[in-house]
């Protein structure tokens, strides 16, 4: 990727104060183009294929966020904030791949190929809290989200075969793809310290449910109109519920500072494609973690510790769809994809 277009940003940030209430607002424009290159050789039995593509990808994207937040007293504040993205995004990709027949190192063909994508996403999402908090005492702070996201993709995409002259046509397949995905995102969530026993105590938990929906549809085009392929169409279908409870406790002991904790995790998640059951999951984890820190000095310390995390694929990385960027290069999700846990010391 380089540098060859030129960017554009702008924004408009508002806010107004007063004893009881603080509202808050902010724009943002983005106008950008990115230029990408993809250069890739294979080899498969006796032929090889030497690929170069050109890539560019337009975005168009306006940003936006407003909130509210009512002062009710000295220690507690209720709040609302509402913040989303509207984008259009176009990618299209250009490149010949040669067929080359390896025995005798001559071109035995050459594919021309363009892929054409216009995308929009739109998302939007609401949050409500409240919060109370005494200097150096209690903290309570609860939240409640509501996401949504649309993505929309239209995908055009000629394949055209060619003679090693690459003027005489052999054949070709055009295709047309689309593909529309709703996400709905809804969390809960709390988070509770205290000071406790000359330490820091906190307790908290979440509940966190995603569903998506997301249709393929493959068309075959002809000159006399397109045919839905429907072996090669999808419908997949995604639900995750993540039940999660913690409990963290620190505290200093002269030049030792302590820090220990412990993460309970419910997960429930199901997949269905089509009218076939792909994904269905219910398990518990335990993630715990722990520290300790020796002062010898305001200059000098030694420290140790240990952490236990979770890192969990994107919903495109488990959606089982195909994307071509030519009638032979694809990129495919993989719904049985498990979370990547990850052991720090």
């Amino acid at each position: 990727m380089q540098g060859t277009y030129p960017k554009y940003n702008g924004g408009l940030n508002l806010n107004y104060r007063n004893k009881s209430i603080n509202v808050f607002g902010n724009y943002n424009y983005n106008n950008a183009q990115y230029l990408m290159s993809m250069n890739s050789d294979r080899e498969q039995f006796d032929t090889s294929f030497s690929q170069k593509n050109r890539m560019l990808f337009h975005n168009n994207t306006h940003g936006f966020k407003a909130g509210l937040d009512y002062f009710i007293n000295n220690k507690s504040t209720l709040g609302a904030v509402v913040n989303g993205n509207l984008a259009n995004n176009d990618f299209n990709t250009s490149g010949p791949m040669y067929f080359t027949y390896i025995p005798t190192g001559q071109v035995d063909r050459i594919l021309k190929a363009t892929n054409n994508n216009d995308m929009k996403r739109d998302n939007a999402n609401a949050n409500l809290n409240y919060r109370y908090a005494v200097t150096g005492g209690t903290e309570l702070n609860i939240d409640a989200d509501y996401g949504i996201f649309k993505i929309r993709s239209n995908q055009y995409q000629p394949n055209y075969y060619y003679q090693p002259d690459g003027t005489t046509e052999i054949s070709r397949a055009i295709y047309n793809m689309i593909a529309p995905t709703d996400i709905d995102l809804f969390s809960l969530k709390a988070d509770y310290e205290k000071n406790y026993k000359g330490g820091r105590l906190g307790i908290g938990g979440k509940i966190g449910i995603v569903n998506t929906d997301n249709d393929f549809q493959r068309y075959d085009v002809y000159t006399s109109g397109k045919v839905l392929d429907t072996l090669k169409s999808n419908r997949f279908k995604y639900k995750e519920n993540i039940n999660a409870a913690y409990v963290n406790l620190s505290k200093t002991l002269g030049k030792i500072e302590l820090n220990g904790g412990l993460r309970a995790e419910q997960t429930v998640i199901s997949g269905e494609s089509l009218d076939s059951v792909v994904l269905d999951r219910n398990y518990a984890q335990l993630f715990p973690s722990a520290s300790a820190l020796y002062r010898f000095n305001s200059h000098m310390a030694v420290q140790s510790s240990y952490s236990r995390r979770v890192n969990r694929p994107g919903f495109q990385q488990q959606n089982p769809f195909t994307y071509f960027i030519d009638s032979l290069t694809y990129t495919r999700g993989n719904p049985t994809l498990r979370p990547e846990i990850i052991n720090t010391a």
